[in-house]
Formats: C-alpha cells, sequence, structure tokens
C-alpha cells in the first residue's frame, strides 16, 4: 500500500530547525510541554507562518491542529465570553431589569456560539479557515461528537444546565448592582510583562467593587469527579496569575476572584483560591523551555519527543501533524 503522508513529506523536502520568535510563556504552554514535548514543538514552533498558503506541509497541518478545540474546553470558554460579555450589557441596561437582561443575553450568546460552531461543522469551514470554530473529538470522528446535530444538542444541553446552576448561584446577585464604569473591559487575552517576557492569561471578567479587583471566571468538565485535585490545582494557578496581573496593573488593591465550575455531576463557586509559588513554577518552566532553544535562536524537532504514553495519541488534536513530522525525519534521516 502506497504511504501518500510520506510522499507528500517527499515532495515537500526536509524540514529545517526552526526559528524561535519571541518567548512568551502561559499555563496552557507549560502543561502541554510537560505533558508532551512534540505537540509543544508543533503549536508553538512549527505552526509559525502554517496560515500561509505557500508555507511547508508541516507548518500548515501545524496550524490548522493547534486551532482544533476539545469539546470541554470550547463549552469553557463559551460559558466564559458569554457571562463576560452578558455583565457588560447588563450593567450598561435598565437597573429594574438587570437580573433578567443578564439572562436573556447570556442564553442569546450561548445560541449565537452553538450555532455559529454547528454552522461551521456542517459546512466543514474549519478545515479551509483554521479560525472557525471546530471540535476535536469531532475532526476525529469520535462516537456521538461524529454527528454534529448530537454534538450541538450536547452542547446546547450542557451550557443550558450550566447558565440554570449559575442563576441559582450567588453570583449574579453580588454583581448585579454594578454599573458600566465598575467593569473593566480589557481583551480577552492580556498579558503580564514578567523578567523580560510577556506572561499570557484569560481573566475572565474584571470589575472593581468596595476597593477591590474582581474577577469572574468559568470552567466547564465533562465529568465531576475526573482528576478533581488536578483541576482545582489549576484553577488556584490561574488565579495567582491573575493576582500576578494584578499587582502590576493594579497595585495596593486587594484581589477576589471568583470562579464557577460547572459539570453534568456537580457544579460549585469557588472564592479566592489561590496556588502558592506562581513565581517559581514561571521561573522554573520557562527555564526549561528556554533551554531547548540553541545559541543561534533555533529549535531542533529531534530535542521535542513525544509523550511516552502513545495511547494518549489517539485522541491528541497534534497527531496528524506529528505522523508528519515523523515522516519528515524519517526522510531526513535516509538523506544523511
Amino acid at each position: 500500500m502506497r504511504d501518500f503522508e510520506r510522499e507528500v513529506m517527499n515532495a515537500a523536502g526536509p524540514l529545517p530547525p526552526i526559528r524561535a520568535e519571541e518567548f512568551s510563556w502561559s499555563l496552557a504552554r507549560h502543561y502541554l510541554f510537560r505533558f508532551c514535548r512534540r505537540g509543544y514543538f508543533i503549536r508553538y514552533y512549527l505552526a509559525q507562518g502554517g496560515w500561509d498558503a505557500y508555507s511547508h506541509t508541516l507548518a500548515r497541518e501545524a496550524y490548522f491542529s493547534k486551532y482544533l478545540m476539545p469539546f470541554d474546553t470550547w463549552l469553557s470558554r463559551t460559558l466564559r465570553d458569554a457571562i463576560r460579555d452578558s455583565f457588560a450589557k447588563m450593567s450598561a441596561g435598565d437597573p429594574r431589569h438587570k437580573r433578567r437582561g443578564f439572562g436573556f443575553y447570556l442564553l442569546r450568546q450561548i445560541g449565537k456560539a452553538t450555532a455559529d460552531l454547528q454552522i461551521s461543522l456542517k459546512n466543514r469551514e474549519y478545515l479551509y479557515d483554521a479560525k472557525r470554530p471546530a471540535i476535536l473529538e469531532h475532526h476525529l470522528g469520535l462516537g456521538d461528537f461524529a454527528d454534529v446535530d448530537k454534538l450541538t444538542e450536547k452542547a446546547v444541553a450542557i451550557l443550558g444546565d450550566a447558565y440554570a446552576a449559575l442563576s441559582r448561584s450567588d453570583i449574579i446577585a453580588d454583581v448585579s448592582d454594578l454599573s458600566f464604569v465598575d467593569l473593566r473591559t480589557d481583551d480577552k487575552f492580556i498579558a503580564i510583562d514578567y523578567k523580560g517576557f510577556p506572561v499570557w492569561i484569560v481573566p475572565g471578567l474584571i470589575y472593581f467593587r468596595e476597593g477591590a479587583v474582581s474577577a469572574i471566571n468559568a470552567e466547564v468538565r465533562l465529568t465531576g469527579d475526573e482528576n478533581s485535585d488536578d483541576f482545582f490545582r489549576r484553577i488556584g494557578q490561574l488565579n495567582s496569575l491573575f493576582a500576578l496581573f494584578c499587582k502590576t496593573r493594579y497595585p495596593g488593591y486587594p484581589v477576589n476572584i471568583t470562579t464557577f465550575t460547572f459539570s453534568k455531576d456537580l457544579s460549585s463557586v469557588v472564592y479566592n483560591l489561590f496556588e502558592p509559588d506562581i513565581e517559581k513554577l514561571i521561573d522554573a518552566s520557562s527555564a526549561e523551555m528556554l533551554a531547548l532553544i540553541d545559541r543561534d535562536g533555533l529549535a531542533h524537532p529531534e530535542d521535542f519527543p513525544p509523550c511516552e504514553n502513545r495511547a494518549y495519541c489517539r485522541t491528541c488534536r497534534y497527531q496528524s501533524a506529528c505522523r508528519l513530522l515523523e515522516n519528515a525525519s524519517v526522510q531526513d534521516g535516509a538523506a544523511r
């Protein structure tokens, strides 16, 4: 049987070392580096320039794969963005109907996001525009995720239940009296200037209340008990990064962070959960990453091996780029 992937790589030519662009750090980058250095290389180095139709085959595949989003990540981002945007609209609305207005805006935002996802998947738009919404499990054809209608029905059900749980919580009541001037409409991704490189965070909704800077974030997971300690440890790390951001942007202000967590099994509201020594984590993690860049600022594919447990590869967003990269390495070795 012909190996078409290898033939593609033969036509594209060997992969040279990748020039590392400006270094930055994030919690997502840290966990990917720790889990699979091959995936880290694909996402943060190989994908550079992959938006260009004339770039190397590997770069185009890597660029496409970085935008494939696991379903629970899409749910969390959709809920987080909906909460943020809905509170902003609610705060500018009629004070007599703020709570009802929040529910209306939140459901509308969720509906728009889900409809947009359905259009992208049904029309396969994400295959031609990597920035259109795409779900990893659907692209891999895993179970019911392969069916677009079943996937979007599941998304609507989960986000609808999350909205109901959020409505029963104290979060809306706590902020229903905010005015628009209390909110800080920073970008959805903001950077901390940290020791010569940016550290990126997703802050959620930021507002001022009673002399403190506060934030509301949301996380969705598909099961309620899987890796619970790791799940809440990551929330604490995210919150500590936000506190680090506030230390430089809003010095002297106390910091309060509320995180709404939801799964089909349970929901909870977590207040001011912090993970100590976040700066030590950044220092150690960034040092390991930078150690793999040579003196000429180049990243070499052979320095980034795949994860040891290859069972995870079956559901990895980078599996196609990884196979191409392995074929490129075989071709390069044969040429020598």
